[in-house]
């Protein structure tokens, strides 16, 4: 099963459209090569990626996460619809967010200008996702404190939640 959607049945040293490679296979374990990556699996298991994270103590969820490659500290907020981050933050990662379509954006603060933008790439541990829409606040952390990792990044995986932790699997 490719992607949780195609039935293939492969030969060894095969690709499948998908791009994963079946190295070598038994009855009970199959080794693959997906992006470059070899991992063996037992019947039943997959390879998406996965990544676990751990509240703060008021129930939040903050974390590292690249943006084109750029590390910063993020939010993980299903309230936010983009991936949102400030101006300064967008400079130091050298987006050239002016050449986005002007928005306004509702905040917990209220209305804020804004541009919209294609991110190129949002990484999370080994989720990484591309053109991922996203906006970029007018200011700097006075006008969004903290990059939000937003709906347009998380509605691309399965969360789930179990007490202070939080699974975020690619599909």
């Amino acid at each position: 099963m490719v992607n949780g959607l195609v039935l293939r049945r492969m030969q060894v040293g095969q690709t499948s459209p998908e791009g994963v490679r079946l190295i070598a296979a038994t009855r009970e374990q199959a080794e693959v090569e997906v992006d470059g990556k070899r991992c063996t699996l037992r019947r039943g298991e997959g390879v998406a990626a996965s990544v676990n994270l751990q509240a703060d103590q008021q129930g939040h969820f903050f974390t590292t996460i690249r943006i084109n490659g750029v590390p910063t500290q993020a939010l993980v907020d299903t309230g936010a619809s983009d991936v949102a981050i400030n101006s300064a933050e967008a400079k130091r990662m050298r987006i050239n967010y002016t050449q986005g379509r002007r928005i306004i954006i509702n905040t917990a603060n209220g209305e804020c200008p804004a541009w919209q933008v294609t991110l190129a790439s949002v990484q999370l541990g080994d989720i990484e996702l591309h053109n991922v829409q996203g906006s970029v606040t007018d200011g700097g952390p006075e006008k969004l404190k903290q990059t939000l990792l937003g709906m347009t990044f998380l509605n691309q995986l399965d969360m789930q939640r179990s007490g202070s932790v939080m699974t975020l699997k690619k599909r």
